[in-house]
């Protein structure tokens, strides 16, 4: 049906109740020509616009497209939509003002259309709502933007309006929400029903429902998760406005925390010492198991100094002050009540920023203090007989098979207690025949080790093509000859010591496994693929200068260093000369008692051994005792009182003699070959390898034959 309005003026054909309205009303009244020109407008309109009076807006372009923004087609169809109907209601639209502001109007438009004319005309109702629309952005801004989920829901349960909070949660775009689906949708089937009660009563029993509630929903995905909802009613609608957050993890957080203080105080009761806890007036409020059962009662409510210690005053030892002030301190206290010693740890329980409750945590320690306490004796005793030791130390001649009281002596007698007590390697510096072995034995002998093998190798009397199945052993069948197994030094030296005499001639290739091993790392025997780690303390010893082994490339720096650790250096034997008698002494009464029966050594040879330069040292010395003893022929080379330039390939050969006597021929040629032997390991440096190649026979007949004739001890 259509609707038609007469306009000002001649468009109103004069009446003056429509000319009244058109001037007098608070609306904004234009009338527009079907071509988009203004024809006329009333003042209220004017003003909307910024102008003082219609005057001023005729022939000025107000924009007053009512169309404006739309394609051609839907323009025309919009047109055809006024001119059937005679109205078009209830737009919004933008305009601008005199000085280039925007505001927004409520406009509804009337077809007009003259008497006696052909012709027709737009006029439009405009209400200013710039204001509302600024409030409706606030609000609008104020709901995405509030922080939390925020939707309306309407009083059929419809979700209407949600927000980017709400769409993260659920997992729904706006569009597959607003206007689709009911709230008690998405509320988890347990909960949904008393969602439905609170939704009914907040409506028709007001303050009968609560307006914060936690509940469960499910997401798009089915996923629960818990939220606390705050409603509040829409004034004089049925629309409510929901916030919530999702507290799905401070759910989860409680219930480990729950689970946790369940087992919290399942350990507390089960743990072996006493725990409770106090106010600042000593009361105490919780006590475990363990405590209860000492004490024969539950404390709580009485004072911890009486309970715990039996005291009728706060403990002298009390930390409470400390504790109170947010320090948490720890103790060794011996209680009064059983005499017993207990560790305590005081520590701080904090609320709101301060200190409410200290909690104590009790062992009793009575056994390791007691241990201390032992310890501390067995300290001052050992600390006693260690002074008394380095005094008899200082003027000792003797330790062990070693015999000096020279100060060089001395010094090597403080180093080996030492020695022996330290786990590190030790590499043991001296000429040949200066008592390397014997220093090795000593530090072994005093260390955690001395039950333990120590086995000695010399390093140059082994074969190049058999050092590496010596010192690593080999499995049957792992080469050509192996018909068993076989120990190496390695595994045969396992938790105790290995001797390494001449280590200096050990080859570079060795070198690198023998590092490894000692190292940690382990070695794989010859024909094996098991992993073995000894446990080896190593002693080393060379008469050579292993730095200058170094530079020349014939020892790694790093399998020096790893030796070079507790380094001691053994005189030789002219430059303690004053021990000479002693060593006589020594060989004489103990070594060889069982060749002489004379009882000493003669005066007038003692001399002449105080004279000679010693090249071979005390290995020299014993061989020169020995020949006497056995041969009654006291020989050594060069003149009395003449020194002797030292010559580190041993000492000269002994000419082969053999007195005339009356003896049988066997025991005559037994005589010659021991002194033939003796001279060739002599001239060797006791380098039986080469000894054996030397006198064309096998090292084992030589070894035979040098413990035959007792040579070796030589």
């Amino acid at each position: 049906m259509k609707t038609e309005r007469q306009g000002a003026g001649t468009l109103l054909d004069g009446r003056k109740e429509g000319i009244d309205f058109f001037e007098k009303s608070t609306m904004g009244v234009v009338i527009v020509s079907k071509e988009g020109k203004i024809v006329a407008l009333n003042p209220a309109c004017a003003r909307i616009f910024g102008y003082e009076s219609p005057e001023y807006c005729l022939g000025i372009d107000l924009a007053v497209d009512w169309f404006v923004n739309l394609d051609p087609g839907e323009r025309r169809e919009r047109e055809n939509i006024v001119l059937e109907t005679g109205h078009l209601e209830n737009s919004e639209k933008e305009f601008r003002k005199k000085d280039g502001s925007v505001f927004y109007a409520h406009v509804n438009i009337f077809l007009i259309r003259p008497r006696d004319s052909g012709d027709y005309y737009f006029e439009a109702y405009l209400v200013d709502i710039t204001r509302r629309k600024q409030v409706e952005q606030e609000l609008h801004c104020l709901f995405e933007n509030t922080g939390t989920a925020t939707f309306v829901v309407e009083e059929d349960m419809t979700v209407s309006k949600v927000n980017g909070q709400f769409t993260a949660t659920f997992g729904y775009s706006r569009s597959r929400v607003e206007g689709r689906i009911k709230w008690p949708e998405m509320i988890h089937p347990d909960d949904r029903d008393r969602m439905k009660g609170y939704h009914w009563a907040r409506r028709y029993y007001p303050g009968r429902a609560p307006s914060e509630y936690e509940c469960r929903v499910l997401s798009r995905q089915g996923v629960e998760k818990f939220i606390h909802i705050k409603v509040g009613m829409i004034p004089k609608t049925g629309k409510s406005v929901v916030s919530y957050m999702d507290i799905t993890s401070l759910k989860n957080d409680a219930k480990k925390l729950a689970e946790n203080e369940a087992r919290l105080a399942g350990l507390v009761d089960a743990f072996n010492g006493f725990i409770y806890v106090t106010s600042s007036d000593y009361t105490i409020e919780s006590m475990n198991k363990a405590l209860v059962e000492r004490t024969g009662y539950d404390g709580r409510g009485g004072h911890c100094y009486k309970v715990i210690h039996d005291l009728d005053a706060p403990c002298s030892w009390c930390a409470s002050d400390r504790v109170f002030q947010g320090e948490s301190v720890a103790q060794e206290v011996k209680s009064p009540k059983d005499g017993r010693w207990y560790y305590c740890l005081n520590s701080p329980e904090f609320k709101d920023n301060r200190v409410v409750r200290k909690r104590s945590t009790i062992i009793d320690i009575t056994v390791r203090k007691r241990a201390e306490e032992k310890l501390l004796e067995e300290k001052s005793r050992l600390e006693k007989e260690n002074r008394q030791l380095k005094n008899v130390i200082k003027s000792r001649s003797r330790l062990g098979n070693i015999v000096g009281k020279s100060p060089a002596m001395q010094n090597v007698y403080g180093f080996i207690p030492m020695a022996g007590a330290s786990h590190a390697s030790v590499i043991i510096h001296g000429e040949s025949g200066t008592g390397k072995e014997l220093v090795a034995r000593a530090i072994h002998d005093m260390s955690h080790r001395h039950g333990h093998p120590f086995v000695t190798v010399n390093c140059g009397a082994i074969p190049e093509q058999l050092i590496e199945s010596e010192f690593f052993g080999y499995r049957k069948g792992g080469f050509s000859g192996a018909d068993r197994d076989q120990k190496g030094f390695l595994d045969m030296a396992d938790k105790g010591t290995l001797f390494l005499d001449e280590v200096g001639d050990i080859g570079l290739k060795l070198q690198v496994k023998l590092l490894r091993a000692i190292e940690g790392s382990g070695y794989f025997p010859v024909g094996s693929n098991q992993l073995i780690r000894p446990d080896v303390r190593i002693v080393a010893a060379t008469n050579r200068t292993l730095p200058d082994l170094v530079e020349k490339g014939l020892i790694r720096p790093d399998f020096y260093f790893r030796l070079n650790v507790l380094p001691i250096h053994l005189p030789p034997l002219r430059e303690k000369k004053e021990d000479i008698p002693l060593l006589v002494d020594y060989f004489y009464r103990e070594k060889f008692e069982s060749f002489h029966s004379d009882g000493g050594f003669p005066a007038r040879l003692m001399d002449r051994l105080m004279a000679y330069h010693w090249p071979g040292n005390v290995r020299e010395l014993q061989n020169v005792l020995h020949r006497y003893l056995t041969l009654g022929e006291f020989d050594i080379s060069g003149e009395p009182g003449i020194d002797i330039p030292v010559n580190h390939t041993g000492a000269s050969p002994e000419p082969l003699t053999c007195k005339v006597a009356e003896q049988p021929l066997g025991e005559a040629v037994e005589q010659f070959e021991k002194k033939l032997i003796l001279n060739v390991l002599e001239s060797t440096r006791w380098h039986r390898a080469r000894a054996a190649s030397i006198l064309k026979i096998n090292r084992r007949t030589l070894f035979k034959k040098i413990k035959k004739y007792g040579l070796d001890g030589a």
